[in-house]
């Protein structure tokens, strides 16, 4: 008996692995025929264009007549770089697969660590599908597709629960090159923050060991936030570009509940009150995978444009859920 349950999980999830390939190319072909509606990318990768014949950052305002020759400040400097050098080299067609590929890429990065870690291939099939119908509307050509690449990987190597000095190295240069591509390393800082905080309390009751490795990301990334051509001036710029977003009516830096964010609210309602199914039916979770997912949730009910990272957040706790849940055997008994 118990042979035949184990050749009928085997096949079970031998017909389920297609999955896995056929759900990311599903999405990859929508993000390829996705119209690009952040038109910002095309200034971007004319500044890249600069970049790359400078070999180094624009300090100078090139573009605007009434601001030619102030500072400008070098944010998604390397992110424009990439761009515009996969423009020259296989045109407008390699910059929209190069980015589709960023994209989809962050949420391959965790599945395939969820997969590693043991994860059926059906839940992790289903835990991408979910987290990219709650992100699709953020999908453009633009910088910010690195960033959810770089948070993929980085939450990937927090699941894989490597030697915590390899952990912290291979961390510490994602994080770097992360704050280059695309500024918003600091979501990585609140998602080790978070990931280590159950961690920490669980050592103090004599639980678990210390979560050394997370929370020396959380510190390595608060340095990487400033390790960029300007430094701790990006500070200011961000808080001003956020200043400026908000005053022009960007729906993506508003709240959750505002009208013109009503159809993102009800594809997040969709995906979270599935996972709450699912955190209810098989009660499996773990507390530094929900405690990110969490707060991450907080932060796009408060600002939109951070459902990428909630997303990519909520791959671990889907794919964690699903885990044996295949074969049918109570979450108790496993």
């Amino acid at each position: 008996m118990i042979e035949q349950t184990s050749q009928g999980d085997r096949a079970g999830g031998a017909r389920c692995r297609p999955l896995l390939a056929l759900v990311p190319a599903g999405i990859l072909l929508v993000l390829l025929l996705r119209p690009v509606w952040d038109v910002d990318i095309f200034w971007q990768l004319k500044l890249g264009e600069l970049i790359l014949e400078q070999a180094g950052p624009i300090r100078t305002e090139p573009f605007a007549a009434r601001h030619l020759g102030e500072p400008l400040p070098a944010v998604a400097w390397a992110g424009q770089a990439v761009l515009a050098f996969a423009r020259q080299i296989g045109g407008w067609d390699l910059v929209r697969v190069l980015d589709a590929v960023c994209w989809l890429g962050g949420f391959l990065a965790v599945s395939a660590a969820c997969r590693w870690r043991g994860a059926s291939a059906a839940g992790v099939a289903l835990a991408i599908a979910l987290a990219c119908f709650a992100a699709l509307p953020t999908a453009s050509v633009r910088p910010q597709s690195f960033a959810c690449l770089c948070f993929g990987l980085l939450l990937a190597l927090h699941r894989l629960q490597l030697r915590p000095v390899l952990t912290i190295v291979i961390g510490a240069s994602l994080l770097v090159a992360w704050q280059n591509l695309h500024p918003s390393v600091s979501v990585g800082v609140i998602a080790m923050s978070l990931a280590a905080l159950p961690r920490w309390i669980g050592w103090l009751r004599r639980r678990n060991e210390p979560p050394v490795a997370a929370s020396a990301l959380a510190l390595l990334g608060l340095a990487a936030m400033f390790a960029t051509p300007d430094g701790v001036s990006l500070l200011e710029t961000s808080a001003l570009n956020a200043e400026m977003s908000v005053l022009m009516g960007a729906s993506e830096w508003r709240p959750l509940w505002i009208a013109a964010n009503g159809k993102h609210a009800l594809r997040i309602m969709v995906v979270l009150l599935a996972a709450i199914v699912l955190l209810r039916r098989y009660r499996r979770l773990d507390a530094s995978e929900l405690a990110v997912a969490l707060g991450l949730l907080v932060m796009t009910v408060a600002a939109y444009r951070f459902v990428l990272f909630w997303a990519v957040a909520i791959v671990p706790v889907v794919s964690r859920c699903l885990r044996g849940a295949m074969r049918g055997i109570p979450a108790g008994k496993r």
